[in-house]
């Protein structure tokens, strides 16, 4: 009798152990779970909440978050891939992982959803389906290496088209600069025909012979790609954070006869000293400063006498 027992638990634990380990496990439970979607472009949108609600709508040829914000198109592929190439490594026995923080998921495939909880604890991402009491440990195959966490995500601003501003040379009709600082007199340039004329702050053309006409050319390609890093609102609570006067006022007007208004203005770091590598713009009379590297604003920030011929 004693010998049919251990017979019987040796058995147990023997499958047990061909569970929780090997090319059973990956294979039984791979089987048994479908946090993969092998054609993602059935998916129409999709909804990541956490401490905010992010909501994603796929349209012709973009994305856009909110109702509000255009997708990185780098973000939106990333994601997608991850649940292209999803694969179940196996489960975890950590009864209080339900009390991690995590996100939930609902992706909407055609007419079906998929509801999910991404759980990206220090062990590895785990995926738990809405209502079941198994987690699952993930991985992608083809990037096992791959930090979910940044990919999933409720910030806003991994997910937001960091592209402010793009104007191709052939797009500008016009272009105002107003330096609210002493160094420089403003200026307005506009096109005729496949060139750029000057005039000096007061309005006055300028003779072709007192400028570098390709200088003019070289400035309005400046305008093309300008990327931004983040945003804060305008606010009581963030008026500190940047000077009330603008360092830098311009104008444009494209080709469509659209205009915009971009005001740059000094920011300060950690310290309440005035940031040496970023500026912040205001776009129009938005309720957003852009934090932008000034690699793309020093450039724009050109004074009349700069483009003059000694």
């Amino acid at each position: 009798m004693m010998k049919k027992i251990l017979i019987i638990t040796a058995g147990i634990i023997f499958l047990v152990f061909l569970l929780f380990s090997g090319s059973f496990k990956q294979k039984y439970f791979s089987d048994r779970s479908d946090f993969n979607i092998p054609d993602t472009s059935k998916i129409t949108s999709f909804t990541i909440i956490g401490a905010d609600t992010l909501n994603f709508e796929k349209y012709e040829s973009s994305w856009l978050v909110n109702n509000q914000y255009n997708v990185n198109p780098v973000a939106v592929n990333n994601f997608l891939f991850v649940f292209k190439n999803m694969a179940v490594k196996g489960l975890t026995m950590d009864v209080g992982i339900d009390e991690a923080f995590s996100l939930k998921l609902n992706i909407r495939c055609g007419k079906k959803s998929k509801r999910f909880r991404f759980y990206p604890v220090s062990s590895g991402s785990l995926m738990h389906y809405e209502g079941s009491s198994k987690y699952y440990q993930v991985e992608v195959k083809g990037a096992e290496s791959i930090d979910l966490s940044k990919i999933i995500s409720d910030d806003i601003m991994l997910w937001r088209d960091k592209l402010l501003f793009n104007y191709g040379i052939n797009d500008i009709q016009s272009i105002k600069a107003k330096p609210y600082k002493a160094w420089g007199n403003g200026f307005e340039m506009y096109r005729k025909e496949n060139a750029f004329l000057l005039k000096n702050q007061e309005g006055s053309l300028l003779d072709s012979s007192f400028y570098d006409a390709n200088h003019l050319l070289m400035y309005a390609g400046y305008f093309e790609q300008v990327y931004f890093d983040s945003s804060f609102s305008i606010s009581n609570d963030n008026e500190d954070i940047f000077e009330s006067e603008p360092l830098f006022e311009l104008s444009i007007e494209s080709m469509n006869a659209e205009n915009r208004l971009i005001r740059i203005y000094s920011l300060k770091d950690k310290d309440g000293q005035t940031d040496m590598f970023k500026a912040g713009c205001r776009i129009d009379h938005g309720d957003e400063i852009f934090v932008v590297p000034y690699v793309y604003l020093d450039p724009l920030m050109m004074s009349l006498e700069q483009f003059l011929v000694e």
